[in-house]
């Protein structure tokens, strides 16, 4: 279970396109919901160093000003923003603080209308995007002087879209790299993906894509040759007029060559077109994937649709196979087509306790022609290979755990004596832990002015107070490294985003401003002190969400700020972006005029941010959401939201309008998004306590929060009007909380595409948190079971929501759960199954459907229109 998207915010899952919305591919976007999009916990001591005290001083630091000296030398006027941009939908919320005395709460409208589901799903609240993207060159890092912002953007001209080429140093640079759609053979196809050459001589175009699975798809490549404007079909039978769908086609680092998987198989040929692909595997079938992850390896391990992995030269490459064929089949179901009989897709889906995909690492060198097995145990099906990356030309780094992801050894293989040397090993159970997806490390290559003659690198590791810092290995063998961070914060979201030759530094991303919030700091590799890391942002703004893409010297980015307030994104140079530079340096990317004026027209509900101590000293952070109209002296429905997965953080400053707030205007409704243990965001100190007890705690963090708050508001809660409702994660959470309350507290619950037997679930995430089955008989069949049937009698009402063709969650989930409520005699729910639909609920306009089901659903609990149902 992925602990972002669908999980850990369910909410309103939309089609968004990734360009322009009339020549763009339809990919999957999800809207925040207020549970995900929450905010700082206002009494929360806030983990902050003391260079943070002086506002003034936040860019005085040495290391910083010296970098932003060096590059205020070199800034140019950046490119004008593109007319053409991309869909994007999202929430909002209101923050204001208590105890801090910063106020982020919008002003007093003159407007006193309130606003439903249908307003946020007809997009009134949207803002656009420009399509922007950094082309990178084929190095792993250069300095700043060589960098010139190449980036990749889409121009709308007489009603035209196209792609265009320009560069952050030269305003006046400018590429046309052609239409967005093409005619081949008298038949036009629409560009859905474009990957173009540094050199700006040649681009693989996708055509027809079609989704497989989360991060997976089929389509239609192509290699263009810019200069001519000419297109040629990617195939593996060059000869064959016939178009052949692809799993995925790339370039080499330097574009020297096209790899692509078809059938399962793996191919690579020159980029030129000179010669014909070669086929580098056989075998490939649906139980051997080459160079493409199974199922379960895209879903819970690497996140991506490939797993091939170039050296930055482009002398050789290492790809790996996964065995499935001991791995069983789920058979899924689909119904709505033409056919007399339901088709039956299959999928290799291993459980707990049944066998894993059995791995092997390959290396290919060109110039031999010759693949070698990589050994690491993976071939026995016991071992998990979370993460694999060049280092250098000839060092390439992997990292594999033991089948409970307890132990994860980090293992370097050197292509010139083909040898494998185990660095170091991590052992979880040390901070109490766990393995899990693991961030790309950053190189550090050798440097006389520097004074490092060897190849480095920094990684993200625990550290032994439990926080996720960073780290420097010396040597690609050291088997310790030197600790660069510290505190009581934990460096989030992709971690390392750079590292700066020329000011010997790397950047990342943290929550040490405050844990809902993200900026971007960056600490010196040759200072060896505890206060050597630097934010790079104003401490004013603290309490704010930042993401940063920085090219690849770290000299240009684009900076995403996220919330709390509309978002905006910008690109350029980066000492600009850091400042709020408003000069010509920078390029607005988004446009929210829309939205602005949408949001002018509503009563928007207000947010506060707070914590609450349990019996056991137990702090548990919550968001509180009131209506605009809110009186403390009427009674309101209570509306709780809750995803509560392992690790994942779903309360967090962004920026969010969406189902939550929909019922705190349009009912009148309080929402409360909890964050129970065994979340993110606070170190494994917090974290730790789900280890092989999933399901026990976020029921009782939930019930507990819940009732304190009622307690402290009698005279505002309607005790008669609680629900609580959540997705996946969040539905199994919402299913425990029903049976383990009894009715008590919570009166309704909506439970969407819920796990109700972790036995069902995929093996490498239910046994990274419970273990292994015959080791945690309770873990299983007790804490994170729904058992107790009978108990959901006492419920007023609750809804169940699946999607027929769930390739993540099954249905069988949910179709057990009906089972045991019919031999039980509840018939106190509803159910809604969503044909075809996936894990998302999108299929046949299937995602309006759902949220507008929800939505009603729980407004009619509210205003007792479910009282009298049989």
């Amino acid at each position: 279970m992925e602990a972002s998207y669908k999980k850990r915010h369910p909410s309103l899952y939309l089609l968004k396109s990734n360009s322009s919305a009339q020549f763009m591919p339809a990919q999957e976007f999800e809207l925040q919901p207020k549970g995900d999009a929450p905010g700082a916990a206002d009494k929360l001591p806030r983990d902050e160093e003391a260079q943070f005290t002086d506002s003034a001083d936040f860019l005085s630091r040495a290391p910083f000003r010296n970098f932003q000296n060096r590059i205020r030398l070199k800034k140019t006027a950046l490119i004008v923003l593109a007319l053409v941009t991309s869909w994007l939908t999202v929430g909002f919320s209101v923050l204001r603080f208590k105890d801090s005395g910063l106020s982020l709460s919008k002003p007093i409208l003159s407007s006193q209308r309130a606003f439903g589901i249908e307003n946020v799903l007809n997009g009134e609240f949207s803002y656009y995007d420009s399509y922007f993207k950094f082309i990178r060159p084929g190095v792993l890092n250069q300095p700043q002087d060589n960098d010139p912002g190449l980036h990749l953007m889409i121009e709308n001209k007489n009603g035209i879209p196209k792609y265009v080429a320009k560069q952050l140093v030269d305003r006046e640079f400018y590429k046309d790299l052609g239409h967005t759609s093409f005619t081949y053979r008298d038949v036009e196809y629409q560009v859905s993906d474009f990957d173009v050459s540094h050199r700006l001589d040649k681009a693989i175009l996708a055509t027809d894509l079609e989704k497989q699975f989360r991060h997976s798809s089929n389509a239609n490549y192509w290699l263009k040759d810019i200069a001519t404007n000419t297109y040629r079909p990617i195939s593996p039978f060059p000869a064959d007029e016939k178009l052949y769908r692809l799993s995925f086609a790339r370039f080499s680092p330097h574009r020297n060559f096209v790899y692509f998987v078809y059938n399962n198989d793996l191919y690579v040929q020159s980029s030129t077109g000179s010669q014909g692909p070669r086929r580098l595997t056989t075998g490939g079938s649906e139980d051997i994937a080459n160079g493409r992850p199974d199922w379960v390896y895209e879903e819970e391990v690497f996140a991506s649709d490939q797993a091939v992995w170039w050296a930055p030269d482009d002398s050789q490459f290492v790809f790996a196979r996964f065995n499935d064929s001991e791995v069983l089949t789920e058979n899924i179901p689909t119904y709505i087509n033409e056919k007399p009989y339901d088709d039956v897709q299959g999928i290799k889906y291993p459980k707990p306790g049944t066998p894993n995909p059995r791995v092997q690492l390959f290396s290919y060198k060109i110039s031999e022609g010759v693949t070698y097995e990589i050994p690491f145990g993976g071939e026995h099906g016991d071992r998990i290979l979370y993460a694999a990356q060049w280092l250098d030309n000839t060092h390439f780094m992997f990292k594999d755990a033991d089948r409970a992801s307890q132990v994860m050894s980090v293992k370097v293989y050197e292509t010139k004596t083909q040898k494998v040397s185990t660095v170091r090993t991590i052992n979880s159970t040390t901070y109490s832990g766990w393995i899990e997806k693991v961030k790309d490390v950053q190189p550090i290559p050798p440097s006389e002015i520097h004074g490092r003659n060897e190849l480095s690198y920094v990684d993200v590791q625990v550290d032994e107070s439990g926080y996720p810092h960073l780290f420097h290995f010396k040597s690609v063998f050291s088997p310790t490294g030197t600790q660069l961070t510290f505190g009581d914060w934990e460096v989030t979201g992709k971690g390392i985003v750079g590292y700066d030759q020329d000011a010997d530094s790397v950047f990342f991303l943290s929550n040490r401003m405050g844990r809902f919030s993200q900026h971007l700091f960056m600490v010196p590799l040759g200072e060896d002190s505890k206060k050597a890391a630097h934010g790079l942002q104003d401490p004013r703004d603290r309490d704010s969400f930042y993401e940063f893409e920085l090219s690849v010297s770290c000299r240009f980015g684009v900076k995403r700020y996220l919330g709390p307030e509309e978002p905006m994104s910008d690109a350029g140079v980066l000492t600009s972006l850091l400042q709020d530079d408003q000069s010509r340096a920078i390029t607005q990317l988004t446009s929210n005029g829309g939205m602005l004026s949408a949001l002018k027209k509503y009563d928007l509900p207000k947010s506060t941010f707070s914590s609450t101590q349990l019996d056991d000293g137990v702090q548990i952070d919550y968001k509180e959401t009131i209506p605009f109209n809110f009186n403390g002296k009427a009674k309101h429905p209570l509306l709780v939201h809750v995803y509560g997965g392992p690790g994942s953080q779903a309360v967090d400053h962004k920026f969010s309008i969406s189902l939550e707030e929909s019922l705190a205007s349009s009912a009148g409704a309080v929402v409360l998004s909890i964050e129970p243990r065994g979340t993110g965001g606070r170190g494994w100190p917090y974290r730790s306590w789900a280890r092989n007890k999933i399901g026990y705690w976020e029921p009782r963090d939930v019930i507990s929060v819940v009732k304190e708050y009622m307690s402290k508001h009698p005279d505002s809660i309607d005790p008669d009007n609680v629900a609580i409702w959540g997705w996946s994660y969040g539905g199994f959470v919402t299913l425990k909380t029903l049976e383990l309350d009894q009715g008590d507290t919570f009166k309704y619950g909506v439970a969407v595409a819920p796990v109700t037997n972790w036995k069902y679930y995929n093996s490498i995430y239910t046994e990274r948190y419970l273990g292994l089955s015959e080791n945690n008989e309770a873990g299983y069949e007790d804490t994170s079971l729904i058992k107790d049937i009978q108990n959901f009698s006492s419920v007023k009402r609750f809804l169940l929501i699946h999607g027929s063709a769930d390739d993540n969650v099954h249905i069988k989930n949910t179709m057990q759960l009906i089972d045991g409520l019919n031999l039980n005699d509840v018939k106190n729910y509803d159910l809604s199954i969503f044909p075809d639909s996936e894990h998302s609920i999108v299929f046949h306009n299937a995602n309006k459907v759902v949220y507008e089901r929800i939505f009603n659903w729980i407004k009619n609990a509210f205003e007792g229109r479910l009282e009298n149902l049989s």
